[in-house]
C-alpha cells in the first residue's frame, strides 16, 4: 500500500513537470522576442532632465558687474527649485549635477538670486537622447533602469474570426521587475505584472502586438523614492 502511495506520487510529479514544460514551450519564439525585445517592455525607462545652462552665461557674469556691483557669493548646492527638485537633489548628492547660486546685490533693486546648473562628465554615458546643453527650455533624457522577466504565468493559445477568417493569437500574462542602472538610484523589490495579446498576421505570416499591459510608472516609480 505504502509503494503505490509512493508510485501514484510519483506519476503525479511527473505530470504536472510534463504540464508546466508544455506550458513553458507554448509561446512562440517569435512571440517572445516580440514582446520582451521589440516592444515597450525593452524600451529605457528614463528621466527627462533640464539642459545644462549655458557656461558663457555663467563665465559672463563672474566676470562682469551686474546693476553696479560684482557678484557678491557663490553658493554650491542642490538649491534650485525646479519642476523636478527630488531628482534635481539626487544628481547633486551623486555628482552627475551642480547647482550654483549667484547672490547678485545691486544699488537699485536689492539683492537677487540667480541659479545655473551644469552635468558632470559622470552622466555622460547614461544619456540616450539629447544633449546636456541645448536652447532655453530644452531638455535631455538618461536612462535609469531597465525591465526584466522574472516568470511567464499563463499562456492561452488560441484561434478567433475577428475579420471573418481564423487568426492565431497568443495571450500570456507574466512577471517582472525593475533593474537599476543608474548608480546610487534606489533598489525596487516590488515586483510587476503584465499583459500581452499576439496574433499572426496573415497577410505577411508574422505575429503582431495587439495589446501590451505594463503595471509600473517607469520612472515616477524611482521619483517615488527619492
Amino acid at each position: 500500500m505504502k509503494r503505490k502511495k509512493v508510485t501514484l506520487g510519483f506519476l503525479g510529479l511527473l505530470i504536472c513537470l510534463i504540464c508546466c514544460s508544455h506550458c513553458a514551450k507554448g509561446v512562440p519564439t517569435p512571440v517572445e522576442e516580440l514582446i520582451f525585445q521589440k516592444s515597450r517592455f525593452a524600451e529605457p525607462i528614463f528621466f527627462k532632465l533640464d539642459c545644462a545652462d549655458s557656461p558663457d552665461e555663467i563665465k559672463r557674469l563672474r566676470k562682469q558687474s551686474v546693476f553696479g556691483h560684482p557678484p557678491l557669493a557663490f553658493i554650491q548646492g542642490n538649491s534650485m527649485k525646479r519642476e523636478q527638485p527630488e531628482i534635481l537633489n539626487f544628481l547633486t548628492s551623486n555628482n552627475f549635477a551642480n547647482v550654483e547660486e549667484m547672490i547678485i546685490t545691486g544699488p537699485y533693486r536689492g539683492s537677487i538670486r540667480v541659479n545655473f546648473l551644469s552635468y558632470t562628465d559622470k552622466i555622460k554615458p547614461f544619456i540616450i537622447r539629447g544633449s546636456t546643453y541645448g536652447t532655453y527650455g530644452a531638455s535631455f533624457d538618461i536612462i535609469i533602469a531597465k525591465r526584466i522577466l522574472k516568470s511567464i504565468d499563463y499562456i492561452n493559445n488560441y484561434t478567433g474570426r475577428p475579420l471573418g477568417f481564423e487568426i492565431k493569437f497568443c495571450a500570456i500574462t507574466f512577471t517582472y521587475a525593475l533593474e537599476e542602472i543608474l548608480p546610487g538610484l534606489p533598489k525596487i523589490e516590488k515586483k510587476f505584472q503584465g499583459k500581452a495579446v499576439t496574433y499572426l498576421d496573415p497577410e505577411d505570416g508574422k505575429w503582431k502586438i495587439e495589446q501590451l499591459q505594463l503595471s509600473d510608472e517607469g520612472g515616477t516609480e524611482y521619483k517615488k523614492l527619492l
